[in-house]
């Protein structure tokens, strides 16, 4: 039996929730494909936001009605730091170091089909990451859920996500402007390559809204556009004209 819910917080506005169905998309269409369901986000270094892309990700599958697991694999921050100091007993540390059970440290959470096993801070995560219970931990998930979404720590802060690259399917990198760099993605993608997976793409984290609509010319096709917005193409406009 599951223990009780963890509550997770989500972006609520059009705009994002738009940005990561496209994700959703690419994720389940690899399903589809290929039968792959084993995939690790991560980061290209710390506070892109990794871990919300992995929870928004993982949502939007549970959300379309599949058996969705979002596996935290980075024992390096304090459940305080992640949940909003929700009280669980047991982890993904508990699991591996000290052979709790498995339907001990599951836990439902506030979306349908949607379960997590969250971590805690532990003092050596990449010995438990690279044991064979993690191994054995991946084929029983994959036996239970359709979709298993891995949240690791950035691969420019820990070899965390190297450890179980050859577990995984596919790899989500996570980007952000002005702290992620050409050097560090390219590092990056030679880290991943080198342990035998693949990228599934990379995602371009904390862009502005201004940004984003101006990536995708059809982001508002379906929204009315704000006074807002109006203001900043007739800013755009004027400055060209200007020039």
């Amino acid at each position: 039996m599951k223990q009780e819910k963890i509550k997770l917080s989500f972006f609520t506005d059009r705009q994002r929730i738009d940005a990561f169905d496209n994700v959703v998309v690419k994720v389940h269409l690899q399903k589809q494909k290929k039968n792959q369901k084993v995939f690790l986000v991560g980061g290209t270094d710390p506070k892109v936001g990794a871990s919300s892309v992995a929870k928004h990700i993982a949502a939007g599958l549970a959300k379309s009605g599949r058996k969705t697991l979002l596996l935290d694999a980075d024992m390096r921050k304090t459940k305080q730091e992640k949940y909003q100091a929700e009280n669980f007993s047991c982890g993904l540390e508990q699991y591996l170091a000290k052979n709790t059970a498995l339907n001990k440290i599951v836990y439902s959470t506030n979306v349908d089909m949607l379960d997590i096993i969250p971590a805690n801070e532990t003092e050596s995560p990449v010995q438990l990451l690279c044991s064979k219970k993690m191994e054995e931990l991946f084929h029983e998930l994959q036996e239970e859920y359709e979709y298993i979404i891995v949240d690791i720590p950035s691969f420019g802060a820990a070899s965390d996500g190297s450890a179980i690259l050859s577990n995984v399917d596919q790899v989500i990198l996570v980007a952000a402007p002005k702290k992620s760099y050409k050097k560090q993605i390219l590092e990056c993608y030679d880290t991943i390559k080198k342990y035998g997976s693949e990228i599934l793409g990379i995602v371009v984290n904390r862009v502005d809204k201004y940004g984003y609509q101006d990536y995708r010319k059809n982001a508002k096709y379906y929204e009315k556009e704000t006074k807002e917005l109006i203001q900043h193409k007739k800013i755009k406009k004027w400055k060209r004209t200007k020039q």
